[in-house]
């Protein structure tokens, strides 16, 4: 059985620490940031990678070093390169380009800011989490974990998203999980990360987030939530090298 308590044990070792980012492909060489799968040598550190509205948005959101509401980075990309985006038009583009990572109501960032590739909505944000943590976790757990990321959202509408998630159940004790009938395609189906992003990738993934959640929840002392062992939280399989999807 390969768990987290393993994970952390190999970093340890390697001398990374627990929350450092998995590299899934080589960093930027030019600004050393880190790259999704979506971006890798196509970084806009530079400028734009191309002549879209949505190239100028990435490489303005490659200059910035949080999320940003549309609004700001369409005003960003105006001073910078003195386009006119919309912001409907640039939110319409922000959505449908997996190399910019939804973080709330009106608002993107890119992987090397600390956000999950892929969720649209709070509850795929949260779905994503449960999956990679493999474990019963408090709403407020799974809250505190993604606004440590940045996202940004009421504490009412998340509750209400993950409650009435078709993939999620509640626990007598009100912790919540992942139904255990649904199955991994089907509920990876609808993200951006989808099916079409292959199986190593989605193992890194999983592997980086459930490792990442252990550091920032204070569990790398063996223990899950509620006193669970760390066991409890299975990592799938080795992270695999990103070239090899």
């Amino acid at each position: 059985m390969y768990t987290l308590e393993t994970l952390v044990r190999e970093r340890s070792d390697a001398g990374r620490g627990p929350a450092e980012h998995r590299q899934w492909s080589a960093p930027c060489p030019r600004c050393g940031a880190a790259l999704s799968p979506w971006e890798a040598d196509r970084c806009g550190c530079t400028g734009p990678t191309g002549p879209l509205n949505s190239d100028l948005l990435y490489a303005t959101a490659c200059a910035i070093g949080f999320p940003q509401p549309v609004a700001r980075l369409v005003q960003h990309a105006r001073v910078r390169y003195g386009k006119d985006i919309s912001s409907r038009t640039a939110s319409a583009f922000l959505y449908r380009d997996p190399r910019f990572c939804w973080a709330g109501d009106r608002r993107y960032g890119l992987y090397r800011h600390g956000l999950l590739p892929g969720p649209r909505t709070l509850e795929q944000a949260a779905r994503l989490t449960l999956l990679a943590a493999a474990a019963p976790l408090p709403v407020t757990t799974v809250a505190s974990w993604l606004r440590g990321l940045g996202y940004a959202f009421r504490e009412r509408s998340f509750r209400v998203c993950v409650h009435r998630s078709p993939w999620t159940e509640r626990l007598r004790d009100g912790r919540v999980r992942i139904c255990p009938d649904a199955s991994e395609r089907d509920l990876l189906r609808d993200l951006v990360l989808g099916p079409e992003a292959g199986e190593a990738f989605w193992q890194v993934l999983r592997q980086d987030t459930a490792e990442r959640l252990v550091a920032v929840t204070g569990r790398a002392n063996g223990h899950g939530p509620d006193g669970d062992t760390l066991s409890t939280w299975r990592v799938v399989g080795h992270s695999p090298d990103w070239s090899a999807c």
